[in-house]
């Protein structure tokens, strides 16, 4: 996954949405060894990524976000996964019809 991140970024750029999905592929490989640090390093790229190139109501920014919480939660920095989750909440609210 790492050689894929690193290709997508010499070909692609750095801000490039199939750039920010290998970063957020990372992420998840990241968590499953325990690297929680890592993992949350490598989507905070991604959301930085999915920021600049999706409007800002996109699912897989909703996804990336929540990642970020799960990681921080893990880590019992529940006051750090806070933002994420009302971030979250918000975007959904403002999703649904009226």
């Amino acid at each position: 996954v790492r050689q894929k991140l690193e290709v997508f970024r010499r070909i692609l750029g750095e801000v490039d949405f199939d750039t920010g999905l290998a970063c957020d592929g990372l992420a998840v490989c990241l968590d499953a060894q325990g690297d929680f640090a890592g993992a949350e390093r490598c989507a905070q790229q991604a959301l930085g990524i999915f920021r600049q190139v999706l409007p800002h109501e996109h699912p897989q920014i909703l996804q990336t976000l929540n990642t970020i919480a799960v990681l921080r939660h893990r880590r019992g920095d529940y006051a750090g996964a806070e933002p994420f989750l009302r971030e979250i909440v918000g975007l959904q609210r403002a999703l649904q019809p009226v």
